[in-house]
């Protein structure tokens, strides 16, 4: 299964928002919705705990799919709204 769309990982990136939660824009995923910090988390000797993950690209992200899910979880759909954007 391919990522799909149009500068989708970018895209996604902009909504999901910097990797740390303390620096992400309060409008992304990160900043509305997680807190954690680097220094906070080397303190405690454990990895930033993050809300969301997103790929740095569609090479990694099937790598990626490979680890986290099953061939049998993953699907492909259409949005209603494709069919009146692209016919």
């Amino acid at each position: 299964m391919n990522p799909q769309g149009n500068a989708a990982t970018e895209v996604a990136r902009k909504i999901a928002g910097a990797t740390e939660p303390k620096s992400a824009d309060p409008s992304t995923i990160r900043g509305a919705y997680a807190s954690d910090t680097y220094a906070l988390a080397d303190s405690n000797g454990r990895p930033v705990r993050n809300i969301v993950h997103v790929s740095e690209n569609a090479e990694l992200s099937e790598k990626e799919l490979a680890v986290w899910f099953s061939y049998d979880e993953l699907f492909d759909y259409t949005r209603a709204d494709e069919r009146q954007m692209y016919g």
